[in-house]
C-alpha cells in the first residue's frame, strides 16, 4: 500500500511546485481603489496603497507596451473614484512613467483634478513622461493655473523633460515678479539647453528670446573661490 501512495504523492507534490512556478501574467496590476481586495487585516490603508503605487512607478520602463497601456487604463479609473489627493497624487506619478498614449489620456485628466497637490504631481508626471505634448501641457500649467506651487512645479518639470521646446515655454517664469519662480526658471533653462549664464536672468531672457547673451567672464578670483568651493 505504502509502494502505490509514494507515487502519488510525488505526483501532487510536483504539480504544486509547478504551479507556483507559473508566472501570474496579470501579476503586475495594483490592488486599489475600486480593485483592492480584502485580506485578513481588511482593506488596504492609503499608506500601503501608496506605497503599493510607487513600488509600479518603479516597474514602469521595464514593462511591455501593452503592459503599461493596461496599466494606465485602469489608473485613470481608479483616479475617478479615488477620494484621497494623496493616494492620486501617488497614481499620477506612476502613469508618468508609463510612457504610452493611455497615460498621457490619464495625465489631460489628472491636469483638472480640484486638488493643488495632484495638479502639482501632474506636471512631475508629464516631466517624466516627456515629449512634445509635455511640454504643451506644462507651458499651458504655468500661465494657467490659478496655484504658486502648481506653476512652479510646471516649471520645474519643463525641465525635466530634456525638450528643446522647453525654452519658449520657460519666457513667462523668467518674467515673473517672483525670485522663487525665476530660479526655478534658469535652473529649467540649464537643464533644457546645456548653456549655463550663471543666475543672470536678464542673460536668460535674451537667450530665450533667441540672441547670444553678453555675459562677462568671471574675475580670477572668483574663479579661485569657485574651485575652493
Amino acid at each position: 500500500m505504502r509502494k502505490c501512495l509514494l507515487p502519488a504523492c510525488l505526483a501532487l507534490l510536483f504539480l504544486g511546485c509547478a504551479k507556483d512556478d507559473i508566472p501570474d501574467p496579470f501579476e503586475f496590476l495594483p490592488a486599489w481603489g475600486p480593485f483592492a481586495e480584502k485580506n485578513t487585516s481588511g482593506i488596504k490603508t492609503p499608506a500601503e496603497r501608496m506605497e503599493e503605487l510607487r513600488e509600479q512607478a518603479e516597474l514602469g520602463s521595464s514593462r511591455t507596451a501593452d503592459q503599461r497601456a493596461q496599466f494606465a487604463a485602469q489608473c485613470a479609473q481608479a483616479l475617478a473614484q479615488e477620494n484621497d489627493p494623496l493616494v492620486r497624487s501617488e497614481m499620477v506619478r506612476a502613469i508618468g512613467t508609463h510612457g504610452c498614449p493611455a497615460a498621457a489620456q490619464a495625465l489631460r485628466q489628472a491636469m483638472l483634478d480640484p486638488d493643488p497637490d495632484v495638479r502639482a504631481a501632474c506636471c512631475q508626471a508629464w516631466g517624466t513622461h516627456g515629449g512634445v505634448e509635455a511640454v504643451q501641457m506644462l507651458s499651458s500649467m504655468v500661465t494657467g493655473d490659478e496655484n504658486l506651487d502648481v506653476r512652479m512645479a510646471a516649471v520645474k518639470a519643463l525641465g525635466a523633460t530634456g525638450e528643446s521646446s522647453a525654452i519658449q515655454a520657460l519666457r513667462p517664469a523668467l518674467e515673473s515678479d517672483d525670485p522663487a519662480m525665476q530660479v526655478t526658471a534658469v535652473a529649467s533653462m540649464k537643464e533644457v539647453s546645456g548653456r549655463d549664464f550663471g543666475n543672470d536672468v536678464n542673460a536668460w531672457r535674451e537667450y530665450a528670446a533667441g540672441r547670444e547673451p553678453q555675459v562677462e567672464s568671471p574675475s580670477f578670483m572668483a574663479q579661485v573661490w569657485g574651485w575652493w568651493k
